[in-house]
């Protein structure tokens, strides 16, 4: 009988014992090492966040002790004007930057080399639609992890690198300045897509362009010219010329998202603010006339000359009707000028016959809750329309706000219209069988204050 012996296993178990542990430590070492690098690296885009942010904040305080504003501001002043301290603003940013960042442990200077440091620059060219102006703060930091094992299979540094840019826009009108802003960014299928420009006259914009997020429409019945000062017309999605239009300039197509969300944007007054003169008890509904009182109302249809108050807020639940008669503004008892006309929902109508003389409050004395620069105004969500006819004795001055509703401004017949406003609307006609002029004026409109964000 042969016996056969069977193969020895011993070792085999103390093998696989060997490799688990192996298995054991590579998984120990990237939740200890890759924790630690993860927890550097929040450290180091905290730190880089701050710094940006800090530099940031010295470049605004800059802009708001020198007046400096989007219309006057200035990137070889920024560069090289300096204080008393003997120091430009972009030092001010860079040095502010340095300092937050020592402060949280990591030794940053001027100049991204070697992706460690700060960079202040300064941004002023024109888009196609407006003139960018802002200055960017960029922190880079890199730093290293000591690791607990990874290094005994690598042998080069376990780094982190991060990035923060804060970006800082001086104190600027809405839509930087646009004299008239569609913001319905459909193409021009129908009649009320952005901004439509109509008639058989002379339409004049002064002092400001037109931009249009969706479709921008030239229309002429006879012959329509069209004069822009600074000839800027520019769209997103669509143009649309039809019948005989000249026009002082070429349209330019831009891209979508070209104009910053924060310079459309009005917040809405507190209504809570002023009395309440609701149904039954409102005496304006139907026959207004003589002095009215800020406050809330269901609606305010005049049938003879009227008069609001200086510095008022007036919260609109229905039409805002003046019809064809006269409507001013007396004084405050405190020297507030200007109102605030704000629709939750409803209509602002003229008739156009009437002498009509409205402004926007001025930002001093503050005239809260108005708004100062703030006109007309429907709600966020009001689709309605504010309908202004101009003659050669009434005048507007202020913004004119409908993101969700439509404006539209003419003339009327033999007479020539002027308008001192902003118009920005989902949907803005000008136009008619008289010659209009739009004066955009950046003193009496909405203004955003200078804003500082965390670009990235």
């Amino acid at each position: 009988m042969m016996i056969r012996k069977k193969k020895r296993e011993s070792g085999q178990v103390l093998v696989l014992l060997v490799l688990a542990v192996v298995g054991l430590m590579g998984f120990a070492a990237l939740a200890i090492d890759g924790g630690m690098a993860y927890a550097d690296r929040r450290q180091a885009q905290n730190s880089a966040d701050a710094a940006s942010l800090a530099g940031g904040s010295a470049a605004a305080l800059w802009m708001e002790q020198y007046g400096i504003t989007f219309e006057n501001f200035n990137c070889k002043i920024f560069n090289e004007w300096k204080n008393n301290d003997n120091k430009t603003g972009k030092e001010l940013a860079e040095d502010a930057a340095i300092d937050r960042a020592g402060s949280n442990q990591f030794i940053i200077e001027s100049g991204l080399h070697n992706h460690h440091g700060v960079e202040v620059t300064c941004v002023n060219f024109f888009n196609g639609a407006f003139y960018e102006r802002y200055i960017d703060v960029t922190v880079e930091i890199t730093s290293e992890t000591n690791t607990a094992l990874v290094h005994l299979v690598y042998d080069g540094p376990t780094k982190n690198q991060v990035a923060a840019v804060t970006r800082i826009r001086p104190h600027a009108p809405l839509g930087f300045g646009q004299a008239i802003i569609g913001l319905n960014d459909q193409g021009c299928d129908g009649n009320n897509n952005g901004v439509i420009i109509h008639g058989s006259t002379d339409i004049n914009i002064n002092g400001g362009g037109i931009f249009s997020a969706g479709c921008l429409r030239f229309m002429g019945a006879q012959s329509v010219n069209v004069n822009v000062n600074p000839p800027v017309f520019s769209y997103v999605e669509e143009l649309s010329m039809s019948g005989n239009v000249n026009l002082n300039g070429s349209p330019n197509q831009v891209p979508s998202g070209i104009m910053p969300e924060d310079y459309l944007y009005v917040p809405a007054p507190d209504c809570d603010q002023v009395p309440h003169y609701g149904n039954p008890s409102n005496a304006y509904n139907n026959n207004a006339g003589g002095h009215i009182p800020p406050g809330n109302y269901t609606r305010i249809k005049f049938n003879s000359a009227g008069s609001l108050q200086g510095g008022g807020l007036y919260c609109m639940n229905g039409d805002f009707d003046v019809g064809n008669n006269d409507l001013s503004i007396e004084p405050s008892d405190d020297g507030k000028l200007g109102v605030t006309i704000y629709l939750i929902s409803g209509n602002f109508i003229t008739g156009g016959n009437g002498e009509v003389n409205l402004s926007a409050p001025p930002s001093n004395p503050d005239p809260y809750p108005a708004i100062p620069g703030v006109l007309i105004f429907l709600a966020e969500g009001n689709t309605g329309l504010v309908s202004l006819a101009g003659n050669s004795v009434s005048s507007f001055e202020g913004t004119i706000y409908a993101p969700s509703g439509t404006i539209e401004a003419y003339g009327t017949p033999g007479h020539e219209a002027t308008f001192f406003t902003q118009f920005i609307g989902k949907n803005v006609k000008v136009g008619g069988n008289a010659r209009i002029d739009v004066n955009y004026q950046g003193g009496k409109v909405f203004r955003i204050p200078t804003l500082l964000n965390l670009h990235q």
